[in-house]
């Protein structure tokens, strides 16, 4: 069994790198450098896992991963007094490679410390030579949804992961939410609780149309389920635009949150909207109508603060 994970509101979580072929084409560190910028506390790196033999593709080459792993440590070694820096992959469950024990050759390396279930296919149900990206656009459009909850739900309850990312993008296909999504998100929701695995709320998924279903959250938010943010980074420039935009959603979403900013100031949504910023080092605080402007108050209390 995988060991649970606990990732701080500080720390930026999901971030990819230029091997999966579909990120920046720039070194590993120029993510940490960003995030020392922001003042995060930790950065989490969950690049799109290979698998043996490279059938499939927008992901590293199986003959990159060593290289991950190695680049990873290293950066994890020369930061180490500066910032947190933790290796993880994002993965599919394909049971074909459950039984071959590629998930458990994964999990016998200590050095990850995040295996994520991200389920962007699924294995065919009668032959699992072929998988959903092989099937014609009626059925995808019909059956993808299914097959992709089906094998996130059976990934969680095979104990191989412990975070699921963009549960919600399942139904990327679909135009309207329906009681079958519900019933199905319900399954999935207790599933997860029940495994102790957080749900995320990837940003990513909400600049692209159907990939982010509120419905879904309000399930999720009902259940109690553990629930982190995910920035689904695939350039540095999008660990700040995509940190920024999680203020306002999760507060939207989930109620009053506090939640690291860009500026190095954690911001406290209140029960009326109020919008509290307190900068991590001074303790300074100010506030405002919106998450901008209570930043842009703290900025002018620091200056004053720093003059005195």
């Amino acid at each position: 069994m995988i060991s649970k994970v606990s990732i701080p509101e500080t720390d930026l979580f999901h971030v990819h790198t230029y091997r999966c072929q579909h990120a920046d084409e720039v070194p590993d560190e120029d993510y940490v450098l960003k995030a020392l910028q922001m003042g995060a506390t930790g950065i989490w790196f969950t690049d799109h896992a290979p698998f043996p033999g490279d059938r499939f593709g927008n992901r590293m080459l199986y003959e990159e991963l060593d290289g991950y792993i190695r680049s990873v440590m290293s950066l994890k070694e020369k930061y180490e007094d500066r910032i947190h820096i933790h290796l993880g992959l994002e993965i599919e469950y394909l049971p074909e490679y459950d039984r071959k024990g590629y998930y458990d050759e994964l999990l016998n390396d200590d050095r990850f410390e995040v295996l994520m279930l991200g389920q962007h296919m699924a294995e065919d149900a009668d032959n699992p030579e072929i998988h959903t990206f092989d099937w014609d656009k009626e059925r995808l459009k019909n059956e993808e949804y299914k097959a992709l909850m089906g094998a996130l739900i059976e990934g969680i309850c095979s104990g191989k992961f412990n975070v699921v990312a963009h549960p919600d993008r399942s139904f990327r296909r679909c135009k309207k939410w329906t009681d079958e999504m519900s019933n199905l998100s319900e399954t999935l929701i207790d599933k997860a609780k029940e495994h102790n695995m957080p749900l995320e709320i990837n940003m990513h998924s909400l600049e692209d149309k159907h990939h982010f279903w509120p419905e879904f959250w309000e399930i999720a938010k009902k259940k109690d389920s553990r629930i982190i943010i995910g920035l689904d980074a695939h350039s540095p420039e999008e660990l700040e635009k995509r940190r920024s935009k999680s203020i306002s959603i999760t507060s939207r979403l989930l109620g009053p949150e506090s939640i690291f900013n860009v500026s190095g100031s954690v911001i406290t949504v209140k029960e009326d909207d109020t919008y509290i910023a307190k900068d991590v080092r001074t303790r300074v605080s100010s506030q405002g109508n919106t998450a901008e402007e209570a930043l842009y108050n703290l900025r002018i209390a620091l200056e004053l603060y720093y003059e005195v």
